[in-house]
């Protein structure tokens, strides 16, 4: 896996990228402008950089090893780029004005090939659009709304942004980072691959993605999945939220709290100081397990659909202080919803048999265990 710095991603556009056989750079300064730039071959070095609002750049990359870098500073602006190939490398910055400005801009980053790198980074702002979407093995796709540097608070508005990275692959690793702000919506989906991890992580974080060093207001979600069709999706809405989760198998979900007319699948923990977590069964029965994964085996599935407290459907955590644990088996089915303060949910589920648990708390400082096992 590559790792990336700050002063890697300035670098870029001012010492340049990788020394290739064919290089091609355009710069534009104003409003409403235009750039393309097609290469075909091996090695080529492609980057636009662009000052103003409303300026439209796209960016096509054929074959192998190609570097490829788009900047737009200002508000309005389009970024469309698409590398064929293995071991390529895109990036898309926009923002980083003398106000940090990066409103209403949009990053579309395509990537088919083995062993791809792409970065979509969006600085301040409110209503961007970003999305990488990488079909083939042994991709990285780091998504990254607003900034990351503590000293420097006064700009930290981050507001109505989305965040999309698919992925179509097996040993890739997808990660998502919104600081701070309100209306944001990060998505992971990862298809028809094994070994894969995603992480979403929503909130203010003092270091670089490698870091995963989470301060105040900082919500993490952070989803490995080792399998085939493995699809997890998490919104947290709040403070100090935590999610953690792992799923090995085929066909696993994460749920929503919504309706089943919006057709949507999230989890989502509303409040302060949620957590979902990880179990163990101990002589004393279950218990929650602070320091590792919530879990999720061979095609089980967290409910996010039915309707359980009268009018809530899927799974949820909706308060502050509430835990959950999990753990699930083959073809497992568990509903957990939580609405109130200071509720805890354990469930574990294991064995060769499928098992069903539903657990539906309204209120405060309740506690429900379930252990379900053929072992």
């Amino acid at each position: 896996m590559k790792k990336l710095t700050t002063l890697l991603v300035m670098l870029l556009f001012t010492a340049g990228m990788a020394i290739g056989q064919n290089n091609a750079n355009t710069s534009q300064s104003g409003n409403g402008n235009d750039s393309t730039i097609d290469q075909v071959g091996a090695q080529n070095l492609g980057e636009t950089e662009q000052d103003g609002n409303g300026n439209d750049a796209s960016l096509v990359q054929l074959e192998s090893s190609n570097d490829g870098g788009i900047q737009q500073i200002g508000n309005d602006n389009n970024s469309e780029m698409l590398q064929d190939g293995i071991n390529n490398e895109g990036f898309s910055l926009q923002g980083f004005d003398n106000l940090f400005n990066a409103n209403r801009n949009e990053s579309n980053l395509v990537q088919n090939g083995n062993n791809n790198f792409g970065l979509a980074y969006q600085y301040y702002g409110v209503e961007n659009e970003s999305e990488i979407n990488q079909d083939g093995n042994q991709n990285t796709a780091y998504v990254i709304q607003g900034w990351n540097n503590a000293g420097i608070n006064l700009y930290d508005v981050v507001n109505r942004n989305d965040a999309v990275i698919n992925q179509n692959t097996s040993n890739s690793d997808a990660r998502i980072f919104q600081y701070d702000g309100d209306d944001n919506v990060a998505t992971v989906t990862q298809d028809g691959g094994n070994f894969n991890n995603g992480q979403i992580s929503q909130g203010y974080l003092w270091n670089m993605p490698a870091a995963n060093a989470s301060v105040a207001n900082d919500n993490e979600g952070y989803i490995d999945q080792l399998g085939d069709l493995n699809n997890a999706t998490v919104m947290q809405l709040g403070n100090n939220n935590f999610f953690n989760l792992v799923q090995n198998g085929t066909g696993n979900t994460v749920g929503e709290e919504g309706r089943v007319a919006t057709g949507s699948v999230w989890f989502k923990q509303r409040g302060d100081r949620n957590e979902f977590v990880g179990v163990n069964q101990g002589s004393n029965g279950l218990s929650l397990a602070f320091f590792s994964a919530a879990e999720q085996n061979n095609g089980a599935t967290l409910d996010f659909d039915s309707e359980g407290i009268a009018g809530y459907y899927g799974s949820f955590q909706r308060g502050n202080d509430n835990r959950i644990g999990l753990r699930q088996g083959n073809n497992d089915v568990g509903q957990i919803q939580q609405l109130g303060n200071s509720n805890t949910s354990l469930l574990y589920q294991v064995g060769a048999e499928s098992h069903s648990a539903t657990i539906l708390q309204d209120g405060n400082s309740n506690t429900a265990s379930v252990s379900q096992t053929s072992n």
